[in-house]
């Protein structure tokens, strides 16, 4: 129809930016309101299985190492972990397409860490997508006592979770 009605190519691109954007979202919020009907207390497996779909479905490589020994986590810091590894793939497809991700989960003496780090190769840009996942991270983080570091480095970005036991 903007074809049609000689819109500027300009006009076209951020009508089918908005589009995309659109459908991003709706996609994210059908995720969202799924993992909030599911009762069960995420796991090192279902971050594997978060890890193992951003793969499939952004095509971008990715891989998860859990590095000591997976045990059971309080429900509360377990969904944080959780969430948390969502909301890091869920930008570094935003924000940096197709790039290498490395996650990694470290069950060390009373504490686990989450570190996931996007590589596009490149600085990357600052923060500007205006939304709430970072924000979000944050106070999840701060209500188990946990640490959220977030921030760029070298070749890509990186988010990192410790939450005590």
């Amino acid at each position: 129809m903007l074809q049609r009605d000689n819109a500027s190519q300009e006009v076209i691109d951020q009508v089918t930016k908005a589009q995309k954007l659109a459908a991003d979202g709706l996609t994210e919020a059908r995720r969202a309101v799924a993992a909030l009907r599911d009762d069960k207390v995420p796991d090192a497996r279902a971050i594997a299985d978060l890890v193992t779909a951003f793969r499939l479905e952004s095509g971008a490589p990715a891989e998860l190492v859990v590095n000591g020994e997976p045990r059971d986590l309080p429900a509360e810091a377990a969904s944080a972990l959780y969430r948390t590894a969502q909301e890091a793939l869920t930008n570094a497809r935003k924000h940096a397409p197709g790039a290498p991700v490395d996650a990694v989960l470290d069950f060390e003496d009373g504490r686990t860490v989450l570190t996931v780090t996007d590589h596009p190769g490149k600085p990357p840009a600052q923060a500007t997508s205006g939304g709430y996942g970072l924000v979000g991270m944050r106070e999840r983080a701060e209500l188990i006592g946990g640490e959220l570091e977030t921030g760029p480095m070298k070749d890509g970005w990186r988010v990192r979770l410790v939450v005590p036991e």
